[in-house]
């Protein structure tokens, strides 16, 4: 099962808004931790804890 990070990401590379990502993310059933609504604010800061997971994962790339 995908997670929502991997999901939201997926959805940004192919160039969709924060909040056409939080509507994608509400219509395939993710659930937030209050069980509400998916925000834009949200989106944006589940993409931006990811940010440095893949720039650790091309350096490493890089330096094989």
């Amino acid at each position: 099962m995908r997670t929502v990070a991997a999901y939201a990401g997926t959805l940004r590379q192919q160039g969709l808004s924060l909040r056409e990502i939080a509507s994608h993310i509400e219509a395939y059933s993710f659930k937030t931790r209050q069980s509400g609504p998916w925000s834009a604010v949200q989106v944006k800061r589940i993409l931006d804890r990811q940010k440095p997971i893949i720039l650790n994962s091309v350096h490493e790339f890089d330096n094989g």
